[in-house]
């Protein structure tokens, strides 16, 4: 993939570059979507959003080589309808990507579901669903509940805030606790998170304090979506 290398470093030129560029850079490594992803990016996605996709293919094309696929087997996916549209789906999550991380996220599930090895492909698409309706917050409490370190903790403490202070008479507080307890739902909703039984008592309520932690689904996704990312970052390595 030396040449599309080259071509996907071209993508931080003008504008009405990016769409020659782009097709140009994927065209020779996919085949089956390559002939239509000038159409799908001139005309479903914005201009100001084809700069995420740039973005998001220089990680997917980082995630291929870590994980050894060179170019004959990434054409050899393409025959797999189930990849080209996974990799569609990827294409189209990537334009509404607003952080490098979640960029990140898609481009190492997408690499992931070339391989087979961990999971199928129809699986990696179930995957890449969940990924899609989850919010930027919740996957911060996903990877809170990894075993989370204190360097990720104080990155985060703005949204963590609500795990380490509570209080009944401060408003801006049970604002927050209310939100947590939303964003965690959704995740035990979603079979991300389990609730586990404690003995610790809530020191305010004085109600057996409800805990989490993260189910077989919730660590397998954060497995494929995290692959090489400092785990530093996103919690522990004990996914």
């Amino acid at each position: 993939m030396e040449d599309n290398h080259t071509e996907l470093k071209a993508l931080g030129n003008k504008p009405l570059d990016y769409l020659v560029s782009l097709t140009k850079a994927m065209a020779g490594s996919a085949p089956v979507v390559g002939s239509v992803l000038s159409e799908f990016i001139g005309v479903i996605v914005p201009e100001q959003r084809i700069d995420r996709i740039a973005r998001y293919c220089e990680h997917l094309e980082q995630e291929l080589r870590t994980l050894g696929n060179c170019r004959e087997n990434l054409r050899e996916a393409f025959n797999d309808e189930e990849f080209a549209d996974i990799f569609e789906e990827g294409l189209r999550q990537a334009g509404h990507a607003l952080t490098d991380e979640r960029k990140q996220y898609i481009a190492c599930l997408v690499a992931n579901s070339m391989s087979q090895e961990a999971i199928s492909r129809s699986e990696s698409r179930y995957f890449l669903k969940i990924l899609n309706d989850l919010s930027d917050i919740e996957i911060i409490w996903l990877c809170f509940y990894n075993h989370a370190s204190s360097e990720f903790v104080e990155k985060h403490m703005e949204i963590l805030h609500a795990e380490y202070y509570y209080s009944i008479v401060d408003p801006l507080l049970i604002e927050k606790q209310a939100l947590k307890e939303h964003y965690i739902d959704r995740l035990v909703k979603l079979s991300l998170l389990k609730i586990i039984d404690s003995e610790e008592c809530d020191i305010l309520t004085k109600k057996p304090k409800i805990t989490y932690k993260l189910s077989s689904i919730g660590k397998l996704l954060l497995t494929l979506m995290l692959c090489r990312i400092d785990f530093r970052s996103h919690g522990g390595p004990n996914v």
